[in-house]
């Protein structure tokens, strides 16, 4: 527009300028570069201001992927990262497997924490056979221990958008006033046990078909990744839960087991493992929330039985933890009266 604005008006200048003084041409440069310039400027801020929305339309994108179905999503814009921190693969709590794990263990040994001593145990037990596992419960405990406050329940109150009867049916004081790191180390101790005499009868598919793959699998006691999964299957409320420095959970952003997983899957020493054992680990984080919607192929079969057998007695040890520390909380909330 203000190439053609010009070259118009100096054709309209020549047609009427004939014989007239050159300060009628200095008149008309000035008044034309002065349009020009106003031009100039507007088109400068209509870019900027294109720039500026597409960035914003972009950030809303980049925003939105952080909504719980999305989690860890990988977009031509980019990933969601920067808006679910990892607190170690971010900020570097740990790299590497170089951490003092002595002065670890001797912290546990001495906490008196339930479950400390037996994990401790175990975690000496699996080092000759299984390095890599041993190694890996270390840094889920070191992780943990960072935030020996985080509790293992939030606390909150329950979402005002639930109906009356949805909300009678919310877990009250589910897991007591347990840490996070203590009711790690319980379901890895109760995971154990269920594991000598558990009965792997497959999960529910479509048509509430049995979706084992095999007829005849059952899950070994000796599995190196039934300890490993329990001990990590909430160490995604780390992320998830915004606390203060007394601990207390002010706000949850995201679900623990999908945050968790992602987490997980970026970690150096998750990725020490074998790939099936990193499969094992990942799916029953993801999914032992909500087991029904673990995926089948279209013959409503699973990939993997060993999976889901994880993915089962995890669910089965976590229960039994929450439980115990439920009933544990209300005999000291409300000890018995005396006769």
């Amino acid at each position: 527009m203000g190439f053609w604005w010009l070259l118009l008006s100096i054709l309209k200048q020549l047609n009427i300028s004939t014989g007239v003084s050159d300060s009628s041409w200095s008149k008309f440069w000035i008044h034309e570069l002065s349009i020009l310039g106003v031009l100039a400027l507007s088109l400068i801020v209509a870019i900027y201001a294109e720039y500026r929305a597409i960035v914003y339309d972009r950030s809303s994108i980049l925003y939105k992927l952080q909504a719980q179905e999305h989690l860890g999503l990988i977009s031509s814009l980019g990933s969601s990262t920067h808006f679910l921190p990892c607190p170690w693969v971010n900020t570097g709590i740990v790299k590497s497997l170089d951490f003092d794990s002595k002065n670890l263990q001797l912290w546990l040994s001495k906490s008196q924490l339930r479950g400390s001593i037996e994990v401790l145990r175990l975690i000496e037990q699996l080092s000759t056979e299984y390095p890599l596992h041993a190694a890996t419960m270390l840094n889920c405990l070191n992780l943990m221990a960072q935030e020996p406050l985080c509790p293992a329940y939030h606390g909150l109150e329950s979402d005002s958008s639930l109906s009356d009867k949805e909300r009678h049916f919310q877990p009250q004081n589910i897991h007591g006033n347990t840490t996070l790191i203590e009711h790690a180390m319980q379901v890895c101790v109760h995971g154990l046990q269920i594991s000598q005499n558990f009965d792997y009868q497959g999960i529910r598919g479509e048509y509430n078909k049995i979706a084992k793959r095999d007829a005849s699998f059952q899950l070994a006691a000796s599995d190196p990744m039934i300890p490993v999964i329990c001990l990590a299957h909430d160490i995604g409320k780390l992320i998830t839960f915004k606390r203060n420095k007394s601990g207390k959970v002010l706000q949850i952003q995201g679900l623990h087991g999908q945050v968790g997983c992602r987490a997980l899957a970026q970690s150096p020493f998750i990725k020490a493992l074998p790939m099936n054992d990193q499969s094992a680990l990942l799916k029953a984080l993801h999914f032992y929330h909500h087991p029904l919607d673990f995926t089948l192929d279209v013959e409503a079969k699973i990939e993997s039985d060993r999976q889901a057998a994880l993915m089962m007695l995890l669910i089965k040890a976590d229960h039994r933890s929450s439980i115990e520390e439920a009933r544990l909380e209300s005999r000291i909330n409300h000890p018995p009266k005396p006769i």
